[in-house]
């Protein structure tokens, strides 16, 4: 046995050397807190410690991995809660002590399941309420319950503090889907829908230390990645599409609109008289502003128009409804940069200008997807040969 080739560490992501001094001071300040302020609530005669030892594993939960399920707030205030719970429960019913801790432990891990509040240290609770006996026959229960209640309540607080000033939001909010994602990022992102997702870890059938809507981001930052690597060295003037369509920021918006939905694209460029780009105005535009009425016709209904005109914001040109801060790129950029705006940002197209500001073309999704497919020919018929 070749003990060099031997791998003994798991794998896990990497992690930069600023994170790792961040969580290991953010769980010195939560636990220096903790203890102290438990301290001013109780004596040391009166509790089996003024830090409860499984605070020690929370920390390296809420300050270490805050983003995990195992680290939010329902997590481990409800988690504790149980394992407290079923520890009196058993301590009262069991005398045998070898056998209580392992009934408190199980039962712990299997409500947290149905109660979906999964906090591994929770477990470490209900075998130091098992273990506490003593102390709790001399001073009574409180002994046990007031540091237990108090150290998570603390170090819960400390957690949403320190994670939100060092830059990590804290609790984590999962994105949860609406069913109105865009076609536009359908085309480059892999569009995992909740069921597929759901379906995959089912048959994966273990308990992860991350969300779902995790995974779901990380997927998506891999597909781009990914993109990026294959689209490494061509430029943006390489795929561009050159285009004659543009808008004066003076036209009418009843002409814009007519040009818009004859030229097949979802947003056109703004130019002035020197070609220069000073905006791009889209479908959404139109609608946002109600410019567009319910029945697709520019100039809206009665009630928007009375409303325009009340409130003295009457659209009439393309200047009054174009969005005028706008990506864009020059010709010799590299298309790859433009990935993360075509795929996670939702836009179309990405106007292309020399280094005059002059509109000169338009990268658009089915460019850039059809640089992808062309690259991947090539990779294969590499392979082939």
């Amino acid at each position: 046995m070749n003990l060099s080739k031997l791998n003994i560490f798991p794998a896990l992501a990497p992690v930069s050397k600023r994170e790792i001094f961040r969580a290991s001071l953010g769980a010195f300040l939560g636990l220096l807190v903790s203890g102290f302020t438990t301290s001013l609530f109780m004596t040391d005669q009166a509790a089996i410690g003024i830090l409860v030892a499984p605070m020690g594993a929370s920390a390296v939960l809420l300050f270490g991995a805050p983003t995990s399920p195992f680290a939010q707030p329902w997590s481990i205030l409800a988690g504790n809660t149980v394992a407290l719970l079923i520890g009196l429960i058993i301590l009262l019913a069991v005398n045998d002590v070898v056998l209580a801790a392992s009934l408190a432990v199980s039962l712990t891990i299997g409500l947290m399941f149905f109660s979906k509040c999964i906090h591994p240290p929770s477990g470490a609770v209900a075998l130091t309420v098992i273990l506490s006996q003593p102390t709790i026959s001399e001073f009574g229960y409180h002994a046990v319950v007031a540091p237990i209640s108090l150290n998570s309540l603390i170090l819960l607080s400390m957690a949403v503090l320190f994670n939100n000033l060092s830059g990590k939001k804290y609790p984590h909010i999962p994105v949860t889907d609406t069913g109105e994602k865009s076609t536009q990022v359908d085309s480059l992102h892999l569009s995992t829908l909740p069921d597929d997702l759901n379906q995959a870890l089912k048959r994966y059938d273990e308990v992860l230390n991350v969300s779902p809507d995790q995974l779901d981001w990380i997927m998506n930052q891999v597909q781009i990645q990914s993109y990026q690597r294959k689209l490494k060295g061509l430029s943006c003037g390489e795929i561009m599409k050159p285009c004659c369509i543009t808008l004066s920021p003076k036209l009418r918006l009843k002409k814009a609109w007519s040009t818009l939905r004859k030229s097949g694209l979802n947003a056109l460029p703004v130019v002035d008289e020197n070609s220069r780009l000073v905006g791009i105005v889209s479908q959404h535009d139109f609608v946002r502003s109600r410019a567009l009425s319910v029945e697709g016709q520019v100039g809206g209904t009665l009630t928007s128009n009375v409303e325009s005109l009340l409130s003295g914001t009457r659209f009439l040109r393309v200047e009054d409804i174009m969005t005028r801060t706008v990506v864009s790129a020059d010709s010799d950029t590299p298309i790859a940069k433009l990935v993360p705006a075509l795929a996670e940002k939702g836009l179309h197209q990405i106007p292309i200008i020399d280094i005059n500001s002059k509109f000169i073309g338009m990268v658009t999704q089915a460019n850039l997807i059809g640089a992808l497919l062309t690259s991947q020919e090539m990779v294969t018929s590499s392979k082939c040969a």
